[in-house]
């Protein structure tokens, strides 16, 4: 969810966080860049309170592919974020590398790093400030002008910077990204511009395992059971999300519950077919915070195309969440 505050300028934004982060990895940390052999292929598209006044919309595709000749994995994705119904919109294009360590005959680690462009763009025109609303009834009033500037340029690109580290065996993994390490400024308005020192860190940390279960059914034979964690931190945001996704054969299904400090945030329920080379999920955030009013939730679909088909015994990993 990107966040847009508004007080005479443009101060700050939030960056988005994919429920199904696990089909969209490289955007927590390029260090999961090449975790299937053969080319990796997804999509995602996520509509947040779409009952809420300017809801939000993000669409993301991503490509990443492991290279044995290098011992490297090498991504790519690309996404675009529109909030407040297009009043501000960002984009960006972003290049994922990892190089994998084989510590021992279980463990390996692998390091990345991440390097991109983004844009971001501002309705001026649609905008809202102080000195326009009405001290009556609060909207503004017929041909009401704005004392702010406006500025020449409603958009901003600049150079963004990441790296990530992963740790992982056959049936643990545990990971660090950090964006924004350059802390690029993506303002457009230059209010406050003294004060703003850009766009904050994000930090996560990735947590999981992969539980192989039993099932004594000729559909379900590779059937898993995967916890998560997921802790996200960025300036004074805490965001935590725990779960368990389920998977059975061709069918898979998840539950889980994002929180922040100071309250809770939403359950989110998933569902989803896994067939041959794909996959695609379907995922409903049930908003439980203190939103006025019917927010509508949030919907998220995503596919992941994979050129083989991975089976169980092909990696000496816990990533079947991520395939």
């Amino acid at each position: 969810m990107s966040l847009l505050l508004l007080s005479g300028g443009l101060l700050s934004a939030q960056d988005l966080v994919f429920s199904q982060f696990y089909t969209t990895p490289l955007h927590l940390s390029p260090a999961y860049a090449g975790n299937t052999i053969s080319p990796r292929f997804s999509a995602n598209y996520r509509l947040q309170w779409p009952s809420l006044p300017g809801k939000y919309e993000t669409f993301s595709v991503g490509y990443d592919k492991f290279f044995r000749k290098f011992n490297s994995g090498f991504g790519a994705t690309l996404l675009a974020d529109d909030a407040g119904d297009g009043i501000y919109r960002s984009f960006a294009l972003d290049l994922h590398y990892a190089y994998r360590l084989q510590i021992n005959r279980e463990w390996f680690a692998k390091l990345g790093l991440q390097a991109g462009v983004r844009q971001s763009r501002l309705d001026f025109d649609r905008l809202i400030f102080l000195d326009q609303l009405s001290p009556l009834d609060g909207f503004p009033g017929p041909g009401t002008d704005t004392g702010e500037i406006r500025p020449d340029q409603p958009n901003a690109t600049f150079l963004d910077l990441g790296a990530g580290f992963l740790i992982y065996n056959g049936s643990f993994y545990a990971g660090l990204g950090v964006k924004h390490l350059n802390t690029p400024d993506p303002s457009v308005l230059d209010i406050n511009s003294n004060s703003y020192s850009g766009l904050s860190p994000t930090i996560s940390l990735q947590a999981g395992a992969e539980l192989p279960l039993r099932i004594n059914s000729y559909f379900f034979r590779n059937s898993f059971l995967s916890p998560s964690l997921l802790v996200i931190k960025q300036a004074d945001f805490y965001q935590i999300h725990a779960g368990a996704y389920l998977g059975l054969e061709q069918l898979f299904a998840g539950l889980s519950f994002r929180h922040t400090v100071n309250n809770a945030d939403a359950a989110v329920i998933t569902i989803g077919l896994r067939q041959e080379f794909w996959k695609i999920g379907y995922s409903y955030d049930v908003t439980v915070s203190g939103l006025p009013g019917p927010s509508g939730g949030s919907h998220e679909i995503s596919m992941v195309y994979i050129l083989d088909r991975p089976q169980p015994s092909k990696y000496n990993d816990c990533f079947g969440l991520f395939r």
